[in-house]
């Protein structure tokens, strides 16, 4: 199984570069882990592994805070994809595969 994703960025000013992030934000049970080519997060659920990749892009893992139960909350990971850019529209696109 595999979900490609496309996100675009239009900028409505043409001058100067702008510096983008984009998340993805994991439950508390699910352990990240970024490959040493940093090319790759490694994704563990349950008995299930998957890779999150994303060409021509920084990827990295960051620490949050998971609010999905009432009144609660945890420590999670996340997933977030870096760039700077000077385009008008800025394409990026990533994907998650089964492994």
């Amino acid at each position: 199984m595999v979900f490609k994703g496309l996100d675009k960025i239009i900028k409505k000013k043409t001058n100067n570069n702008y510096k983008f992030d984009i998340r993805f934000h994991v439950e508390p049970n699910i352990k990240l882990m970024k490959t040493q080519d940093n090319k790759t997060i490694l994704i563990e659920l349950d008995d299930e592994g998957w890779k999150f990749t994303c060409d021509n892009y920084d990827i990295n893992i960051d620490n949050g805070l998971y609010f999905g139960n009432k009144n609660l909350y945890s420590e999670n990971q996340n997933i977030f994809i870096s760039g700077i850019s000077n385009n008008q529209i800025e394409n990026i696109k990533w994907e998650i595969r089964k492994i």
